[in-house]
């Protein structure tokens, strides 16, 4: 019981200098943390940069002029062909990477099947479109 009685009659539960130190300890612990979100610690991962090609004819097939936020890998690479007027894909289209397996500067695509008309050429990249250009069949 005397244990109890001198709680009642010293009723500060913790020191003033100890009060002083937990309210500074919380404070610069809640500055850490609106920090840490507003400088984007805890968002998400950096977004990953979709490559961009660019294409022109070059003659009877296509060419890869510039190549940006590569490298673009040939596996997970499709090149389609479109027939302009009806909007339908026709015919095969081959990337020819020099061996390397990665599309660069001065690699091609190789067109088989289109006859005589005007085609879109777009080369997929992951699913994404990364590069197109018109292609226009002369001959059948």
């Amino acid at each position: 019981m005397k244990a109890n009685r001198k709680w009642i009659e010293n009723n500060e539960a913790v020191s003033s200098f100890l009060s002083v130190m937990i309210f500074a300890a919380i404070t610069v612990l809640l500055v850490v943390i609106v920090w840490i979100f507003h400088a984007g610690i805890f968002s998400e991962a950096p977004q990953k940069l979709i490559p961009s090609i660019g294409m022109i004819q070059d003659g009877d097939h296509i060419l890869i002029t510039s190549v940006h936020n590569g490298p673009v890998t040939t596996k997970s690479a499709l090149a389609e062909i479109i027939n302009k007027s009806s909007g339908t894909p026709v015919g095969n289209a081959s990337i020819n990477d020099g061996g390397d397996d990665e599309i660069n500067v001065g690699d091609s695509i190789a067109l088989t099947g289109a006859t005589k008309g005007a085609y879109t050429v777009s080369l997929f990249y992951e699913g994404i479109v990364v590069g197109h250009c018109q292609y226009t069949m002369y001959k059948d």
